[in-house]
């Protein structure tokens, strides 16, 4: 018997399967003592199209690869056996796509959480079909072998759809074969014109096609892109082939090279960098993942922006800035900081805008001159009308608002000294979560405040200099530091490492801030500061420890 990456439920299947096709003669004129003969290809497609369900789809396909197995030919092309093993990957190939009342459901299934109550059904309606689909691909890398051009172009792109080993759909040994599929049948030479031809033009295209609100056919979006689009316009292409979000996300997985994210990692290539198929073909690629991250159900759109990342990763910034491509990503994504999530669904919707911030922040660090107007335009609307008008929405959310303010310290590091314009509604938006007692009860989201401050006092310290900045920042960290001590008596336990790290930052937000003072503390400030230290000792090592950073 061939060896097969099978898993561990088909590999049993087959061994006994195969035990039972050996003990049959191969040669007609050879009887079996129990009467029973090996069955030709053209019997076994027959089988296949009879199949019914799944379950007996799984003994067809097994039995096929328990015949292939057992004895491989080489076959001749104009043969009988050659012509039936081309419609026997043609039965093959319809089997292998995902039931149909699933397939609505597919493309989300990635970010659903464990405890949805449609996922247990949908899990064993996949797992049962990932099964026969992990046989479909055995039988195909056995067909493969006798010699016969069987896996044409419409194959192949079935075949990528189960390269990924995350996908519902497929197993780890499903992607071990189709991997390998697709690497013996697609020379580097053919993948640019694959992907393009057969992939992007022939098979992506028209099912996305009908999807409102962006022309397929040139690249550019709608003329009415502000128009509602109903829940109907994504079920359709849902519905036609769950398969197409998998082949789009590897086409732009295998389309060039990874772009390096800097100059000097630019400067470190001794060739000369290109990327012919999206530089050429991007038009292909838009429509598709204008859609994606604009699709109404959170989970699609967080499908669409993880492959919108990776399609950023490799195009260049001269592609982004002159065709548009940015500004237009940068509106399609900005509705997704705003849909916020209700208290059941905070956790569901970080993951989405994570990825949302990321995108964007891709978007404004691509234009290398710190002080462009179109990169600073852009950061600072996403301080404004991300960060800002996110936190009115969901102020009881801890962790949405530890998500805004990690992206906080990186808006501002990426604005640099221009970031000081959003200095004092920062600092208030920063106050509201450190100065509440009862937020060290998430220490993350009081941690990821204090970096948040951290890189306000390194950016902005120019203007931190002014008195009522400074005493804002004492009065933040001054506070949270006495919160941190007040919560440890409460709890009358040892102080946990979470506010061991809580306290480090505050320190070091000390030091930075004592750091912008020009030579020495304000008169007025060093008064009130002596003074509260004096009526509170437990303040004095947030002046006067220094930790090891």
């Amino acid at each position: 018997m061939l060896e097969l990456p099978l898993s561990r439920t088909n590999s049993d299947r087959l061994q006994r399967a195969v035990q039972g096709v050996s003990s049959i003669p191969a040669h007609c004129g050879e009887v079996a003592p129990s009467g029973t003969r090996r069955l030709s290809l053209t019997e076994v497609a027959n089988g296949l199209s009879r199949a019914a369900d799944e379950r007996s789809r799984h003994d067809a396909v097994l039995q096929l690869v328990a015949t292939l197995s057992s004895q491989l030919p080489r076959l001749d092309p104009g043969s009988e056996q050659a012509v039936a093993a081309s419609g026997l990957v043609r039965a093959l190939l319809d089997i292998a796509r995902p039931l149909s009342h699933v397939a609505g459901m597919s493309t989300s299934h990635r970010l659903w959480t464990e405890t949805s109550p449609v996922l247990t059904a949908l899990d064993n309606s996949y797992a049962t079909h990932a099964l026969v689909a992990e046989l479909v691909l055995a039988a195909l890398e056995l067909l493969s072998r006798l010699g016969l051009d069987v896996i044409d172009d419409q194959a192949l792109v079935l075949i990528v759809a189960y390269t990924d080993v995350h996908d519902p759909w497929t197993t780890a040994s499903s992607s071990c074969l189709a991997t390998s599929l697709v690497a013996s049948h697609i020379s580097d030479d053919k993948l640019t014109p694959f992907i393009v031809g057969p992939v992007l033009q022939a098979y992506v295209r028209p099912i996305f096609s009908q999807s409102s609100g962006t022309d397929v056919r040139t690249g550019r979006p709608g003329r009415c892109r502000h128009v509602h689009h109903s829940s109907q316009d994504g079920l359709r292409w849902k519905e036609q082939d769950p398969l197409v979000t998998s082949v789009f996300r590897w086409a732009v997985d295998n389309a060039d090279v990874r772009i390096p994210t800097g100059p000097f990692e630019r400067r470190r290539l001794k060739v000369p960098l290109k990327t012919p198929l999206i530089a050429g073909n991007w038009h292909l690629f838009l429509p598709v993942l204008l859609i994606l991250i604009e699709d109404q159900e959170v989970s699609v759109r967080g499908n669409g922006l993880e492959i919108l990342i990776k399609f950023l990763q490799k195009c260049l910034p001269e592609i982004l800035v002159p065709t548009g491509l940015g500004t237009l990503f940068e509106d399609a994504v900005f509705p997704s900081l705003l849909s916020l999530p209700s208290s059941a669904e905070a956790q569901d919707c970080v993951a989405t805008l994570c990825l949302a911030f990321d995108v964007l922040l891709h978007l404004a660090r691509a234009d290398q001159d710190p002080e462009h107007h179109r990169k600073r335009r852009l950061l600072d609307r996403l301080i404004r009308g991300g960060f800002l008008a996110g936190h009115l929405n969901t102020s009881t959310h801890a962790v949405v608002i530890e998500t805004f303010m990690h992206y906080v310290a990186a808006a501002v590091d990426c604005l640099g000294i221009f970031a000081a314009k959003h200095l004092q509604v920062l600092l208030q938006y920063i106050d509201s979560v450190m100065t509440d007692p009862f937020a060290l009860v998430r220490p993350a989201t009081v941690m990821a405040s204090g970096k948040a401050l951290n890189a306000l006092l390194t950016n902005c310290w120019p203007i931190m200099v002014q008195a009522a900045h400074t005493e804002h920042v004492l009065c933040i960290i001054t506070t949270c530091w006495m919160n941190s001590h007040d919560q440890a008596v409460t709890a009358g336990k040892p102080t946990t490492n979470d506010m061991v790290c809580i306290r480090q930052e505050l320190v070091f937000s000390s030091q930075l801030l004592q750091s912008t003072w020009p030579g020495c503390m304000p008169e007025e400030l060093d008064h009130k500061l002596s003074e509260a230290l004096s009526k509170e000792p437990r303040l004095r090592p947030l002046f006067h420890y220094t930790p090891s950073r």
